[in-house]
């Protein structure tokens, strides 16, 4: 007969009075909470959790596009580096602002949309009207800017419809 799980992480004794082989105790308690169906992630847990992902979404679409259009037609330009993590760290500061960090928000997709494109159109806005007061609207590509709004637009409504799901799902579930 096949061993179960606690058997094997030596809750059981051994056949014929052997002591049973004792593992670590942390590797014990985490095969318990793996095995526990109704372990639940924390709230504050949770919106730091999406925030990061907020952040790495925005930053890597960012930089893909500067990778795939900028960087082969123009090579490495210091504007591009400094800008995508600004205007990464802007957005989520902007999701903040418009309440967009909250787990009764993250269960209504309509309403996490409109707050989104909002925050996100808001902060470009900025971007574009800072680059143009600081005189660099000839140093920042406008197809990158297009592509990055547009990308990173479709990867955080694809994250929020995955996260919706899951945080309903979370709900019925208890």
């Amino acid at each position: 007969a096949a061993a179960s799980a606690t058997d094997f992480a030596g809750g059981a004794t051994a056949r014929g009075g052997e002591s049973p082989r004792r593992t670590n105790p942390k590797i014990e308690d985490f095969l318990r909470r793996l095995g526990d169906q109704h372990s639940q992630i924390s709230p504050v847990v949770l919106i730091g959790i999406v925030r990061l992902i907020d952040l790495l979404i925005i930053g890597l679409t960012g930089f893909a596009c500067y990778f795939l259009y900028v960087y082969p037609r123009d090579g490495f330009d210091t504007i591009y580096p400094l800008a995508i993590p600004t205007v990464s760290l802007l957005c989520v500061v902007g999701f903040q602002a418009v309440n967009i960090y909250a787990v009764q928000i993250f269960r209504t997709l309509a309403r996490q949309t409109i707050r989104l494109f909002a925050a996100w159109a808001g902060v470009f806005a900025i971007a574009i009207t800072a680059f143009f007061f600081m005189k660099m609207g000839d140093q920042v590509s406008r197809v990158w800017f297009v592509m990055w709004f547009m990308a990173g637009l479709l990867s955080l409504l694809i994250f929020r419809v995955v996260l919706a799901l899951q945080v309903r799902d979370w709900t019925r579930s208890g």
